[in-house]
């Protein structure tokens, strides 16, 4: 054990001359190392694999800097800290659990779920009877991810754009008070590094001031790249620059092209009667509203439906209106149809107490309201909410006199990020583009600019998927800014933005827009007047006609 390590002596005192020996051991630890967000396993088992389900031991971290021990994980004889035993440090709530079957066979073992960064450190595992003591050194390495909003020297980049013509757009990256010192890259949105001035760095005693410019030449989602390697930071910004170069001649010349000679097919096809115009209204008989789906013969009671976003914590609500005291009855917790048990509790024995039958998914991380049981309040918290967890719950009182089961249909979404396009360029500004796909509810989707207005915005294409949506929401700027396209879901309280910087410059493509508007003009001038003829014209009874049907 790591108590033996010291300073022995080996004394031969009868020898002439007496003899010393002296020796040092050294006990190291078991060291256990994991990765930041993973699950970490603490082995503690004692060598005689007696029975401990009666016993007691203790898991604590010891105290290191500043810092006092903490309780980790406290058992004794079937209480412990996921039932309200003993003191559990708040850092460790709801993330340990220990391994139930295991206990008849003398294994202390704990699991520490979602490692954080603040869990590496040395860990005691003491029993009582008999008094033995385990050392485990726990080592969380860290991963690179966006600190900014738990660690303040972790900074976030800012992106402007100084200058830009039709062929190029210079771009400047600031990153503020940084420490330890920042490495800023730029990439294009397929993560290759572009070649970027010299970096401009100004140390303010500690803390560092970084600027980063770069010149692209290509319509494209850019990013500045911020790492911080020392605190495991790494976080961007991005940007949508287009670049219209001498491409937006094209495009209108092209469009006006398309449009005048589909135009002049489409006059001929109706004069000749090839197609006839029919617009015609639906009745609201045609649309008929799906019915619930019987089950055993009867309807299945309405489920009440819950949506949550990913990585939060939900209560699943489950109350019997009398609000009798259900300390001593019994209620089941399951998924999917009874197939996977989530939660069980009889009398006070219940999954977090060594109640069995909990698949492996929940274990850990599901509690129920102790103090609301005397209200006939079943309802359960399953913390960290993953995507598996979406689907069918059940809570069913089967001893009841008349058994009750209420249904709950958990939906976790993780919200989709908006994405923004131009479509085109045109005489009257920039067309703006933004779409959501598979969002989970229908979300509101709103263009704004740099200081927060609203931006009138072409009607809202919406399409249904059967539960999730595709939105797509257009609209026309006319000067140089920020545009954000705003995504709100209230349901689950989200909300997200993209954003893009547009850069509006004068040029003289009044001209082919007014050839394409003379274009459309005769266009329509021709279906009109082949229309008006083909309407006057007597119906003869040898040759067909052009129908036009009006509902």
């Amino acid at each position: 054990m790591v108590a033996d390590s010291g300073n022995y002596t080996c004394d031969f005192p009868n020898l002439q001359p007496p003899q010393t020996f002296h020796i040092k051991l050294v006990v190291e630890p078991v060291v256990i190392t994991v990765k930041e967000d993973g699950n970490a396993l603490l082995p503690c088992s004692l060598s005689t694999k007696q029975n401990i389900e009666q016993g007691h031991f203790d898991w604590n971290k010891v105290a290191q800097n500043n810092e006092k021990q903490k309780e980790v994980f406290r058992y004794n004889q079937g209480r412990h800290s996921n039932t309200g035993f003993g003191s559990q440090d708040e850092e460790f709530k709801g993330r340990v659990s220990h391994f139930q079957e295991e206990l008849k066979h003398g294994n202390a073992s704990i699991i520490i779920r979602n490692t954080r960064l603040t869990d590496s450190g040395n860990y005691t595992c003491t029993f009582t009877e008999p008094r033995q003591t385990f050392h485990i050194k726990l080592v969380v390495g860290g991963v690179l991810k966006d600190r900014s909003d738990k660690n303040i020297r972790a900074k976030k980049p800012f992106i402007t754009a100084l200058e830009q013509t039709k062929d190029w757009s210079r771009l400047q990256c600031e990153v503020h008070g940084a420490s330890p010192k920042p490495k800023v890259e730029w990439k294009d949105s397929s993560g290759n590094i572009l070649p970027a001035e010299e970096l401009q760095v100004t140390d303010r005693g500690g803390s560092y001031d970084i600027i980063l410019q770069t010149t692209v030449t290509k319509t494209d989602y850019y990013h500045c790249v911020v790492t911080q390697e020392e605190i495991n930071h790494q976080t961007e910004a991005k940007i949508h620059v287009y670049i219209s170069g001498s491409t937006g001649w094209v495009v209108v010349v092209s469009v006006f092209c398309t449009l005048l000679v589909g135009g002049v097919i489409l006059t001929v096809l109706v004069y000749k009667g090839c197609i006839t115009l029919n617009c015609k209204k639906g009745s609201p008989a045609d649309h008929k509203e799906g019915s619930a789906v019987p089950l055993n013969g009867q309807p299945r009671p309405t489920a009440i439906k819950v949506l949550v976003s990913e990585g939060s914590d939900v209560t699943l609500p489950c109350s019997l209106s009398t609000k009798e005291n259900i300390e001593q009855k019994l209620f089941d917790w399951r998924k999917h149809d009874g197939m996977t048990g989530v939660f069980m509790y009889d009398k006070g024995l219940h999954h977090n107490n060594g109640g069995s039958g909990q698949d492996e998914q929940f274990k850990g991380r599901v509690f129920h309201f102790q103090d609301e049981l005397k209200h006939g309040n079943a309802s359960i918290i399953i913390r960290n909410k993953k995507m598996a967890d979406s689907g069918d719950y059940t809570c069913f009182f089967p001893l009841l006199q008349t058994p009750q089961i209420f249904h709950i249909d958990l939906v976790v979404v993780s919200s989709p990020e908006p994405n923004i396009t131009i479509p085109s360029d045109t005489d009257d500004g920039v067309q703006l583009q933004c779409e959501v796909h598979g969002a989970p509810s229908k979300p509101k989707v709103e263009w704004k600019d740099s200081d927060g207005n609203i931006l009138p915005a072409e009607e809202t294409q919406v399409t249904d998927r059967g539960g999730s949506y595709d939105i797509i929401l257009q609209t026309t700027v006319t000067k140089t800014d920020r545009y954000h396209c705003v995504v709100t879901q209230e349901e689950i309280n989200h909300q997200i933005h993209a954003e893009i910087y547009v850069y509006i410059t004068d040029n003289s493509r009044g001209g082919w827009v007014t050839a394409g508007l003379i274009g459309a003009a005769v266009i329509v001038v021709i279906i009109v007047a082949f229309a008006r003829k083909n309407i006057t014209r007597p119906d003869t009874g040898s040759t067909p006609g052009t129908k036009l049907h009006g509902h």
